[in-house]
C-alpha cells in the first residue's frame, strides 16, 4: 500500500492527483499502524512547523514515521513535510522535529534586501552530487517554492540539490530510504512531473495498492 500521511495539514489532493496522473494510487492514512506498515509514504504539509509536530506527536504518527526511518521504508517529505524530518525549527519559537536528518530550520534572511520573504515562486535547482532522483534531462530545472524558513547546519552528504535565494538553500535531500523536497513537485509543471517519475522509479512504486 502507498499512502499520504493525513495529519490535517495542507492540501493533500494535489499531491495525490499528481501521482495518480503517473499511474500510482495513494490512499490517505491517519492511523499510525497503517502509516508504519505502508510500502511507501508521503509526508506533505503547509503551514506552521509547531502545529504540524503537535499533530504528529498527539496522533502517534511521529513514532510511526520514526519507525519507518529505522526500518528503511521508502518515505518522501514535501515542503513542510521535509522540514519535519530535521532536528528543529525556530518558527514561532523553538520546536523539536523528528530528528532524522542533521540540521535545523531558521528564518530566511537573504543577503539581497530586495528579495521578499516568503520565498515564493520559481527557482533553478543545482545538483551537488550524483543521484538517481536528480532530473539530469534539464540544464537548470526550475521548480516552485513557497517557504519562509530554510535549512542551516546541514550535512553535505545528505543534500543532493540546492537553490539560490540570496543564500544557498538545500532543495532536495536524501538519507537512507527517506527523501525530501523543499519545493512543491506537484506544482512544478513538466519539471515536477519528471521529478515524480524519478521518485516512482527510484522507490520502485507499484501502480495500485495491494
Amino acid at each position: 500500500m502507498n499512502v499520504i500521511v493525513d495529519y490535517r495539514v495542507g492540501n493533500l489532493e494535489s499531491v495525490r492527483n499528481a501521482f495518480a496522473r503517473l499511474g500510482v494510487k495513494l490512499e490517505l492514512a491517519s492511523d499510525p499502524e497503517t502509516v508504519e506498515k505502508a510500502d511507501f509514504a508521503i509526508l506533505p504539509g503547509v503551514g506552521a512547523f509547531q502545529d504540524a509536530m503537535s499533530a504528529l506527536n498527539s496522533s502517534g504518527l511521529a513514532d510511526a514515521i520514526k519507525k519507518r526511518f529505522a526500518e528503511g521504508k521508502p518515505t518522501l517529505g514535501i515542503c513542510l513535510g521535509m522540514q519535519l524530518f530535521y532536528e528543529s525549527s525556530s518558527e514561532d519559537g523553538f520546536c523539536e522535529g523528528l530528528n532524522l536528518f542533521k540540521g535545523r530550520f531558521e528564518k530566511l534572511e537573504p543577503t539581497d534586501a530586495n528579495l521578499k520573504i516568503p520565498h515564493m515562486g520559481w527557482n533553478a535547482l543545482t545538483a551537488t552530487q550524483e543521484h538517481p532522483l536528480i532530473p539530469t534531462e534539464f540544464d537548470a530545472p526550475h521548480v516552485y517554492f513557497v517557504h519562509s524558513y530554510a535549512l542551516v547546519d546541514w550535512d553535505p552528504a545528505e543534500v543532493i540539490m540546492t537553490t539560490e535565494y540570496g543564500v544557498t538553500i538545500p532543495a532536495m535531500v536524501v538519507k537512507g530510504a527517506f527523501a525530501g523536497m523543499q519545493f512543491h513537485p506537484e506544482k512544478s509543471a513538466y519539471v515536477g512531473k519528471k521529478i515524480l517519475e524519478r521518485v516512482i522509479d527510484y522507490f520502485e512504486l507499484k501502480g495500485g495498492n495491494a
